[in-house]
């Protein structure tokens, strides 16, 4: 993520705005602009064809959103709405790219949503009131998450599993 005015504050600039750059060095490709929202905590697909992002508007602070960039056709959509979004909230893709992990903002629960229709599940962690969550992932299988966890001031190391439903078939 780039701001446009370099010269301005973060939090100040008029545009937000994703660029690409190649590895070994070279310009800046502009993906995405925004003028009237904030977006927050881009992240790449793991097959690295997407990228979700968090918006909301500026003048409607309440209106906030999961979005996809599709690489392969160059087309921003609204995945769905979601009750938070910010720089404090992370994104994390499963394996398979078909849904995005993320953390409420009073870190009790991890939210999923398939990316397809925009549903959100409520994983409820049973974290103590004074446990938040941060740096949400999953395991490259998708049957866990891993996340650290602060209580007190202390840091810990937390991972959860068996909290997908079971597929009858």
């Amino acid at each position: 993520m780039k701001k446009l005015n370099e010269n301005l504050p973060l939090g100040a600039s008029d545009s937000y705005s994703i660029y690409t750059v190649n590895p070994s060095g070279g310009d800046l490709k502009l993906l995405i602009s925004e003028s009237d929202k904030w977006m927050n905590s881009p992240v790449w697909s793991p097959d690295g064809k997407m990228i979700a992002y968090f918006t909301a508007g500026k003048n409607a602070p309440n209106a906030k959103f999961m979005n996809i960039y599709n690489l392969e056709n160059g087309v921003a959509k609204v995945a769905g709405e979601v009750p938070v979004a910010g720089s404090s909230i992370d994104l994390a893709w499963s394996p398979d790219s078909k849904r995005i992990a993320f953390n409420d903002r009073e870190g009790k629960v991890i939210k999923v949503m398939k990316i397809n229709d925009g549903t959100i599940e409520d994983i409820q962690t049973n974290l103590a009131d004074d446990v938040s969550i941060f740096h949400l992932d999953w395991s490259p299988d998708g049957k866990q998450f891993v996340f650290g966890g602060e209580k007190g001031g202390i840091t810990e190391f937390w991972y959860m599993e068996d909290f997908l439903p079971l597929i009858k078939k």
